[in-house]
């Protein structure tokens, strides 16, 4: 499946390839490094795309045309997966969440009118995605600006869009929940002539949403081809309603199809035990 992309990168990548990058800024990011097949997701997850809808306009000295988290006003999308929320812990306003590949006219709502009878591999996609939009944000505040962090920009409603959307929480509380069930897909790797091997990372994330900490145990690779990948990291104790990364690194001297390896991801927590997840090729 092909990864979507955002209108605002386009002018940044048209400048990047006239050799004048410095004529496209804006809040966008070239996307040559896709382009030229150079990306291996070396700091996060670059395959997602967020869309504000934020319809809310200027009328008047300190004033808007509407209420914070009066409608739907923010959208992640990774994969086929497409999450939309408002920016405002206690809008009434309905999350919705879809997957496009079996639901292209998004005719059903993954989350439902009552996220109490969401299931569990329902509610660990959205807080996934609901990770993935908050450190969209975090990247993207500014320094200096807070544009997701101050609640400013929405003329001191709410207590900023990071903390509203981190808090919102319409479906049930879970124990545990994890963004990827039996698989992981690795993209391609790429040479990194820097450092003379072929690299991928992907991310894994894993969270809490009930009272009470999660503890992990041990995250580990294992299977007869283990020793091309790595892990950031072996153990972690989450606090409910937040959630914890772990990037999952490939790195061969030679080209070697991911595909073709044997190698799962095994978690063990305080929770259920012991879960495996399957290391597969690109898509």
């Amino acid at each position: 499946m092909k990864s979507p992309v955002s209108h605002i990168d386009m002018f940044r990548t048209i400048f990047d390839y006239l050799g004048r990058p410095e004529l496209g800024k804006s809040d966008g990011r070239s996307l040559r490094r896709f382009i030229d097949k150079r990306s291996y997701n070396k700091y996060y997850d670059e395959k997602i795309a967020v869309v504000e809808m934020d319809q809310r306009i200027p009328v008047g000295p300190d004033q808007l045309s509407g209420k914070l988290g009066g409608a739907p006003t923010l959208m992640i999308r990774k994969g086929s997966y497409k999450l939309i929320l408002p920016k405002k812990e206690d809008s009434d306003v309905l999350d919705m969440m879809y997957d496009l590949k079996n639901d292209p006219l998004e005719m059903h709502n993954l989350l439902g009118k009552n996220g109490d009878t969401a299931k569990p591999i329902v509610i660990g996609k959205a807080e996934y995605l609901k990770c993935l939009l908050t450190e969209w944000m975090r990247r993207v505040d500014g320094k200096i600006e807070g544009y997701y962090s101050d609640n400013k920009y929405n003329l001191g409603e709410g207590r900023g869009d990071i903390r509203e959307i981190r808090a919102r929480r319409t479906w049930r509380e879970v124990e545990y929940w994890q963004s990827h069930e039996k698989f992981i897909w690795f993209g391609q790797p790429v040479y990194v002539a820097s450092e003379d091997s072929y690299r991928r990372n992907e991310y894994l994330y894993i969270g809490r949403t009930k009272p009470g900490v999660l503890t992990i145990k041990d995250i580990s690779v294992t299977g007869v081809d283990a020793r091309y990948f790595s892990v950031s990291t072996d153990q972690a104790v989450v606090n409910p309603g937040s959630c914890f990364r772990v990037r999952v690194s490939f790195e061969s001297k030679k080209p070697v199809s991911i595909g073709s390896l044997d190698a799962s991801i095994t978690i063990q927590n305080d929770v259920d035990g012991v879960r495996k997840i399957k290391i597969v090729g690109p898509r």
